[in-house]
């Protein structure tokens, strides 16, 4: 499953990381989020530009 398909499982992995004091990790972490949002931004853009 990835990170972005499930608010709860990203921030599982967060608090994981941060407990940990893992912070390589908790920047992966982050970023993956981040690329994912704007990957579905990107996506819902175009197929509403294509459903136009």
């Amino acid at each position: 499953m990835l990170v972005g398909q499930d608010p709860g499982n990203a921030a599982t992995l967060l608090r994981i990381a941060l407990d940990a004091g893992d912070s390589t990790r908790v920047k992966l972490v982050v970023r993956a989020a981040d690329d994912l949002d704007i990957i579905a931004r990107q996506l819902n853009s175009s197929s509403a530009s294509v459903s136009n």
